[in-house]
């Protein structure tokens, strides 16, 4: 059984984006163990988006997480994805769509929590 090691999210956190692009059920539970870490897999999960050459299908997903466990500071980030698809009409293939979708609702949800910061 793995133990969460909170205090190593610098060291799993990148293996744990990695691992997004491992296939179904190696990417979902990686999917799993970055919302667990929460802020901390912000870090990883930015520098993933910052990588012009990064897989936009897993993108997808890193942006997804994002929208539930990134802070201010991802906002401009998934931003940046956006406008890199924008840019490029075929990547993303036939999955473009959710991909749009993702970004959108990512992007919602931490305006939302902007929002929230701001009025406390």
């Amino acid at each position: 059984m793995a133990e969460f090691a909170p205090n190593l999210a610098q060291q799993i956190c990148p293996a744990l984006v990695e691992a997004l692009g491992q296939g179904s059920f190696v990417a979902e539970s990686a999917k799993q163990g970055l919302v667990q870490y929460g802020a901390a897999a912000e870090p990883a999960l930015l520098a993933f988006l910052e990588d012009p050459d990064a897989d936009v299908h897993v993108g997808k997903d890193v942006v997804d997480i994002l929208g539930l466990v990134g802070g201010q500071s991802a906002a401009p980030a998934v931003r940046a994805f956006s406008n890199r698809l924008q840019e490029n009409p075929g990547l993303g293939g036939t999955n473009r769509l959710r991909i749009d979708q993702s970004v959108a609702s990512a992007l919602k949800r931490l305006a939302a929590k902007t929002k929230e910061v701001a009025s406390s």
